[in-house]
């Protein structure tokens, strides 16, 4: 895997711990939109030390390609965070599979950058980490999310009951696939 990868308008590249602030910044502005479709946070969440801390632990996933988060910015736009996704559950053969995960800032929504970015991460990870399929998991009233996988070309499988804890609570989830061609 390489740490930048680039699509037509943008640029999504691996983070180190000197970003550190740009990501607490992009989280916290984005709060109320993410918070609603995530597991709770510990108090810590929004400070300095503890991004920090995250970041230096993806870094270190991202190099034994346990997890990988990128961060997505606009071409000529280094230091504004626009988006992340991110591929965790990876495992390699037989079952050449991972989850991915994404979010985007609420000022960049429906003008095409997370469908673009998304696209781009796939193919970057199912050519680089030679996957065979992507799985998603989709609250069923996150349109916004279904509208874009299915974009993509991810096929809804089923509906996993009390699937993920979200806010305290065991929320139902729509899952997603996506297979190499």
């Amino acid at each position: 895997m390489k740490f930048i990868y680039e699509s037509k308008r943008l640029i999504l590249k691996i983070l180190t711990s000197d970003k550190a602030e740009d990501v607490l910044q992009f989280l916290y502005r984005n709060r109320y939109r993410f918070e609603p479709y995530e597991a709770e946070k510990p108090n810590s969440y929004y400070t300095l030390a503890y991004q920090r801390d995250n970041l230096k632990g993806e870094f270190n996933s991202f190099k034994n390609l346990k997890y990988i988060r990128f961060f997505v910015f606009k071409k000529g736009n280094d230091n504004d965070i626009i988006g992340t996704i991110s591929f965790s559950n990876i495992l390699s053969y037989p079952f050449s599979c991972a989850t991915i995960g994404y979010k985007f800032d609420k000022d960049y929504l429906h003008l095409g950058y997370a469908t673009e970015a998304v696209a781009c991460a796939i193919l970057a990870v199912f050519r680089d980490l030679d996957l065979h399929r992507i799985e998603a998991y989709v609250m069923p009233n996150n349109t916004s999310s279904i509208k874009l996988l299915e974009r993509i070309g991810f096929e809804q499988e089923g509906l996993c009951h009390q699937n993920i804890c979200i806010c305290g609570k065991y929320e139902d989830h729509l899952r997603f696939s996506l297979i190499k061609n």
